[in-house]
């Protein structure tokens, strides 16, 4: 039987779609596990442990919620599929660069466990992609992502991943690592360019702001790269509606 690679739900009123909740990062600790019993070849020991920082904990059901309270025609797609193994929101192949992770982490040896992946990868973009050519013209994208509050000081990621994620979450270490923004809005590329509407994004910010939480207006530590899959096909699609959001909620005290 193939592997889902996606969980794919319909809200709102019948008609053309007016927005997408995509969850790139949506997979949950039975993802992990089922993706972890379909690959052969050996991986880094306890490596759940960083499935646990780097899957988003509670994008799904924030952006659920988003499409539930909007009302409107959506689409909400959730990713199975652990970034831990192959990252969906990366361009298929895409290296480590600029502070983002590769698509698929080095410590990925085998070479059947390597083409599963990126079948399993295909198979995910295409959903999306049929997700797309039915959102309206003028509709709306959104991609939630939580994380931990703090950057924690691990450079790479390979084989000592496990290792350098315990070592970073050492008292002494943890005290020292940058605090990170409690809502990020990523809406702009490293060259500084927009794409979602600036009077959308300060009205969304300063709605957050006076629910009391630190919210930044596209302007916090993130931004869009090359890499990513919301710069990708998602941007070009509604280049004028994206919006990435990022919001805490992750399990630990930190994450990549």
């Amino acid at each position: 039987m193939p592997m889902e690679v996606a969980a794919i739900e319909r809200l709102g009123p019948d008609g053309p779609v007016d927005l997408i909740v995509e969850v790139p990062h949506g997979a949950d600790a039975a993802d992990y596990e089922r993706v972890r019993a379909a690959l052969r070849g050996d991986l880094p020991a306890e490596l759940h442990e960083f499935f646990f920082v780097n899957t988003d904990t509670g994008a799904w059901d924030y952006g659920r919620r988003v499409a539930e309270r909007i009302g409107c025609a959506a689409v909400v797609i959730r990713c199975r599929i652990p970034r831990t193994f192959i990252d969906t929101n990366r361009v298929e192949g895409a290296e480590a660069a600029g502070g983002l992770t590769a698509a698929m982490p080095p410590y990925v040896r085998d070479e059947r466990d390597r083409a599963l992946l990126v079948d399993l990868h295909r198979a995910y973009h295409a959903i999306v992609e049929e997700a797309l050519a039915a959102l309206h013209p003028r509709g709306f994208i959104l991609l939630p992502h939580t994380y931990g509050p703090r950057t924690l000081d691990v450079p790479v990621v390979d084989d000592r991943i496990v290792d350098n994620l315990r070592a970073a979450h050492a008292p002494d270490r943890l005290a020292l690592a940058p605090l990170r923004p409690e809502i990020d809005l990523i809406t702009r590329t490293d060259d500084g360019t927009s794409h979602a509407p600036a009077a959308l994004v300060d009205e969304l910010a300063a709605a957050y702001r006076a629910d009391g939480w630190q919210a930044s207006a596209g302007s916090g530590t993130q931004r869009s790269s090359v890499g990513t899959r919301q710069l990708s096909s998602v941007a070009l699609a509604a280049p004028a509606a994206q919006r990435c959001h990022s919001l805490p909620g992750g399990g630990r005290a930190g994450q990549l």
